[in-house]
C-alpha cells in the first residue's frame, strides 16, 4: 500500500466512524439525563448495544491503521507536515 492510497483508506475509515457515531448519537439524542449522560435504560436496548458495537469497531479500525501508518509512512508523513507549515 503506498502513502496515497493508505491515506484515501484513512479518510474512508473516518467517515465510516462518523456515521456509526452519527447513528449512536441518534439513539439517544433528546433521551439523555441532566448531566448529558445517557440513561441505562436506553443503553440496554438491543439497537442501543448494536449502535455502540459498530462505533467502537470502526473505531478501532481506524486507531489500528493511524498506528499502522505512523509507523510505515513516518519520513512522508513528517515531510508533509514540514510543507504544510512552512
Amino acid at each position: 500500500m503506498t502513502y496515497t492510497e493508505a491515506k484515501i483508506y484513512r479518510e474512508a475509515l473516518y467517515q465510516a466512524h462518523d456515521i456509526t457515531a452519527r447513528d449512536l448519537r441518534a439513539l439517544s439524542s433528546g433521551k439523555r439525563g441532566p448531566m448529558g449522560l445517557t440513561p441505562d435504560h436506553i443503553k440496554q436496548t438491543p439497537e442501543w448495544k448494536s449502535a455502540y458495537r459498530r462505533e467502537r469497531q470502526a473505531f478501532e479500525r481506524l486507531r489500528n491503521h493511524n498506528a499502522y501508518m505512523a509507523k510505515a509512512f513516518k519520513k512522508e508523513m513528517r515531510e508533509e507536515r514540514k510543507a504544510k507549515f512552512a
